[in-house]
Order: C-alpha cells, then sequence, then structure tokens
C-alpha cells in the first residue's frame, strides 16, 4: 500500500500539477482564457486516458497514445523537480535507468526519481519494480514521499513564475 501511495503522488505530481501548470504557462502570455483552455486540454487528455486508455477498451489507443505524447515533457520536468527537491542529482540518472520497466513511457520517470530519493523499492507486484534491490518504504519514508512531492510542486510554481514573469 505505501509503495502504491508513494507511485501515486510521484505520477501525479506530473499529471496534475506540472502538466497542466505549464500548459497554461506556455500560453498565458498570449491570453489568460487561451492558457486555462490548454491546461484544461490537458487535464482532459489525461482525464480520458485514465478512463479509455486500457487494453481492454477498443477506442482506448487513441487517448492513451495521446496523453503519451502530452505528458512526455512534464514526466521529465516533474522527474528532474524530484531530484532537486530532494538535493539529490543522481535520482533523475536513476529515474532514467528505471524509466522503461513500467508499461506507460512516462509514469516510471517521476516515479523512478522519488524511488531513487527515498532509497526505496516501488512496484507492481507482476508488472514492474524501481530500484529492486532497495526494500519497499516504510511509513517514514512514505511520509518524508509525500513531503518532497510537496517540495517538487513548490519548486513547479516558482519555476511557472521565472518562466512566465522574467
Amino acid at each position: 500500500m505505501r509503495s502504491a501511495a508513494v507511485e501515486s503522488a510521484a505520477e501525479n505530481l506530473a499529471d496534475g500539477l506540472v502538466a497542466p501548470l505549464f500548459a497554461f504557462v506556455l500560453l498565458a502570455p498570449v491570453s489568460v482564457a487561451l492558457g486555462a483552455g490548454a491546461a484544461a486540454w490537458v487535464k482532459a487528455v489525461n482525464t480520458l486516458d485514465s478512463m479509455l486508455g486500457y487494453r481492454s477498451k477498443p477506442v482506448g489507443w487513441a487517448s492513451a497514445r495521446l496523453d503519451d505524447l502530452v505528458m512526455w515533457l512534464p514526466a521529465r520536468l516533474a522527474a528532474a523537480l524530484l531530484a532537486a527537491a530532494a538535493a539529490t542529482p543522481d535520482a533523475l540518472l536513476n529515474a532514467r535507468r528505471w524509466a522503461g520497466a513500467p508499461p506507460s513511457p512516462n509514469s516510471g520517470w517521476p516515479m523512478g526519481a522519488l524511488a531513487s530519493a527515498l532509497q526505496v523499492r516501488l512496484e507492481k507486484p507482476g508488472v514492474y519494480e524501481l530500484n529492486p534491490m532497495a526494500t519497499l518504504p516504510t511509513v517514514g519514508e512514505a511520509t518524508r514521499g509525500v513531503t518532497l512531492v510537496s517540495r517538487a510542486g513548490v519548486l513547479a510554481y516558482a519555476l511557472a513564475g521565472v518562466v512566465a514573469w522574467p
């Protein structure tokens, strides 16, 4: 359960904050409405993938591939933010090494960075393991993981502010 909670926090940093925030920042200088629309579109793409992006759903492949494309940069940026929040540059290198383990081309990046920063194993039994030589997170490590995700979120807002208002 703790592994799943830590994984979910890391992945949701990318999906729920970094992706829509930077979509907004990218287009808000043109128009705040356009920025808000871009953020909403990114969240809609992610929600469609969550609802339909399963092999068992015949219409899910398009939303899954679109989400893979849209989330490519935000997932890697979230991993970098997690490494910075943990003050552990190796976390990004380790995330790169483990990123291919999950079936998603993007989710392994923030999850791998957090697994490295916490020095814990994150796994979905029968599907993947990130940092396989480590142990599963303790309560304290899982709590620290949530704290690191929060710090990375603050860094995301700070970076967005710097990018949007130079």
